[in-house]
């Protein structure tokens, strides 16, 4: 049976995440830092993310911006290198938020986009962002960019991050709406559960 005591009160606020999924959601190493790391991200244009494999940054993040009014005048885009990556994060994000994936979560992948015009969380491929960029240099619907899995230094995140911060740096010589960029990935030796931010 478990420990008598009164419970420990939950790290992250609602709106409530879905059945069997509030304490899995609760016990990820990143919900104890979810104040800091907000506090960090309000006043950072640009931040580096570090954090172990499993650790939740990339599905907690997007849901901590968003819960907290960072970004929710646009779009918050998380990119992956692969599509099947792109397509399961969204739908475990649309899960713990009980919305139907394409709603509030979406995601774009290649001849695959589940989004809709109420999407303020999207999850889609490197390359998609690449393409959306062509048609728009500003990324004018985005309010935040993460770039995950920067680690990786794939030629798509590498051209990216280039276009991403042009991107930043052009809409706020146009006075436009302000572009957080964020680079999430892993360090080379293991971490311990503190995800430091540096501005960029």
């Amino acid at each position: 049976p478990p420990p008598s005591g009164p419970a420990a009160p939950p790290c992250c606020p609602p709106p409530p995440p879905g059945p069997g999924l509030a304490p899995a959601r609760r016990s990820l190493p990143i919900c104890r830092a979810r104040a800091a790391l907000l506090g960090q991200l309000r006043g950072l244009h640009s931040a580096v993310l570090i954090g172990e494999t499993g650790s939740g940054k990339t599905t907690q993040i997007p849901q901590y911006l968003y819960e907290a009014g960072i970004g929710r005048q646009g779009v918050i885009a998380v990119t992956q290198p692969r599509r099947v990556a792109a397509i399961s994060l969204a739908t475990r994000v649309s899960d713990e938020k009980r919305t139907e994936l394409g709603k509030l979560v979406g995601y774009t992948v290649r001849f695959d986009d589940l989004t809709s015009d109420e999407t303020k969380i999207k999850f889609l491929t490197d390359g998609m962002l690449l393409r959306e960029a062509i048609g728009d240099p500003l990324l004018r619907k985005y309010s935040v960019v993460i770039l995950d899995e920067a680690h990786e230094r794939t030629i798509h995140t590498d051209v990216l991050f280039g276009v991403v911060k042009a991107a930043q740096k052009k809409r706020k010589e146009l006075g436009k709406l302000p572009l957080k960029v964020c680079l999430a990935g892993m360090a080379a030796r293991g971490g311990d559960g503190v995800w430091p931010l540096c501005s960029e």
